[in-house]
């Protein structure tokens, strides 16, 4: 059996223009992939997690994801046709600093979920992520919320064996520690190791830098679908979302990150 997943930080950002369509849009190309699971980052708003729910019910996926008055928590949402057996999201104990950007992630509250699959009579574990983004390389601070929540992700990870699929936006690049002390110690696998991949793309026509008047060098990767090496044997992984689209007679990028198309067999 074949099991495709889709990862996407979908920015549904304040600081994007025409939020809302560029949103509806990505989740209709979305579910023209027929993935059987997507993870999605960046569903801020309670708003807007209950609008695309009903867009993937009507498609027939079962639905998780967290809302309170205003915000979806952590951001998370998962859209699975294979049938969901227990779910949990987890708060990370570290929120990033008050005195930077990062105070941005603090309010939404970022944190992992944990989902169950039912896949031919077992079960796989499925955990969406999005941890905290580094605005100042140079701050300790920074970057010792993103370690402290990597660390309290990888203690979870240690506690799932085999059948396990972790996806989402680790706001850190193949080439930084965290990522070898992420596969070092849970032994997952990235498909797309050694490979040139970006998902963070320098002249994203959506990013929010460009919104506030900044522009930075970001070709980078940091979003990534990870798998227990028992889902390893036979697997692909694709960027996907990396054209333009037209909105409103313009041609832009539908988020400020590109996707992944991850495809393996049970």
């Amino acid at each position: 059996m074949e099991i495709k997943i889709v990862t996407l930080n979908c920015f549904d950002s304040p600081m994007s223009k025409n939020r809302k369509l560029k949103v509806d849009n990505l989740i209709l190309e979305t579910i023209n992939l027929k993935p059987d699971v997507v993870c999605l980052q960046e569903v801020i708003f309670s708003k807007t997690a209950n609008r695309i729910s009903k867009i993937f019910r009507e498609k027939g996926y079962n639905i998780f994801f967290n809302t309170s008055l205003i915000f979806n928590k952590g951001g998370l949402f998962v859209a699975s046709l294979l049938p969901i057996t227990a779910t949990k999201f987890n708060h990370f104990d570290s929120q990033g600093t008050f005195d930077s950007l990062q105070v941005t992630d603090r309010i939404l509250g970022k944190g992992y979920q944990r989902v169950v699959l039912s896949v031919k009579g077992s079960r796989i574990v499925l955990f969406n992520v999005h941890m905290v983004g580094i605005y100042n390389v140079d701050s300790e601070r920074q970057n010792g919320s993103l370690r402290k929540q990597l660390l309290q992700l990888v203690e979870a990870l240690k506690m799932e064996e085999i059948k396990l699929i972790v996806s989402g936006d680790f706001n850190f690049k193949p080439s930084n520690y965290l990522y070898t002390k992420l596969l070092d110690i849970t032994h997952l696998v990235d498909p797309s190791f050694g490979t040139d991949s970006i998902t963070v793309f320098a002249n994203n026509t959506t990013s929010w830098k460009f919104n506030l008047g900044l522009k930075f060098n970001l070709n980078k990767k940091i979003d990534y679908t990870l798998v227990s090496k028992d889902l390893a044997k036979d697997i692909t992984q694709k960027v996907i979302f990396d054209e333009l689209s037209k909105i409103k007679n313009k041609e832009i990028h539908l988020s400020d990150h590109f996707g992944l198309l991850t495809s393996l067999k049970i």
